[in-house]
């Protein structure tokens, strides 16, 4: 098993291990499901595709973004150049995943 870090970051704590980080990605659903369409919260899963299976334009995206970042406290913005990779909510959550052990 890998190193086990803890980090405080937003309202949560996450335990980070080297390859996977079920707590945010768990974190990141959580917010999703607050932030679509009532009609759409049970779809909300990593294989999701954004436009398609959780009706989000591209100001919806926006938001989503910005509800990940504010209540994570990660820095979802400085992604931007990348975000063109992102077509599913499971694409969402890698980027961001592998952007915070880059840092």
């Amino acid at each position: 098993m890998g190193r086990v870090t803890l980090l405080r970051e937003g309202y949560r704590e996450h335990y980070v291990r080297a390859e996977i980080v079920p707590s945010l990605e768990n974190a990141c659903l959580d917010i999703v499901r607050r932030n679509v369409k009532p009609a759409y919260r049970r779809a909300v899963r990593l294989d999701a595709r954004l436009g398609a299976d959780l009706d989000l334009d591209s100001v919806g995206v926006i938001a989503l973004m910005m509800a990940i970042e504010n209540e994570t406290k990660l820095p979802v913005f400085e992604l931007d150049p990348m975000i063109g990779e992102v077509a599913t909510l499971g694409d969402l959550i890698q980027l961001i995943t592998r952007h915070r052990r880059n840092e």
